[in-house]
């Protein structure tokens, strides 16, 4: 399922899990981040 995150500021995304996945390995994603799942 597709999700949207945001970094400085910004909408990111769509990503997959994998991708999520992925930016949370080198901290571009953060537990304290903003993110959701898409309605799609």
């Amino acid at each position: 399922m597709p999700w949207h995150y945001v970094e400085n500021g910004q909408r990111k995304g769509p990503v997959e899990d994998a991708g999520l996945e992925r930016l949370a390995t080198p901290g571009t994603i953060r537990s304290r981040s903003t993110s959701g799942k898409s309605k799609t």
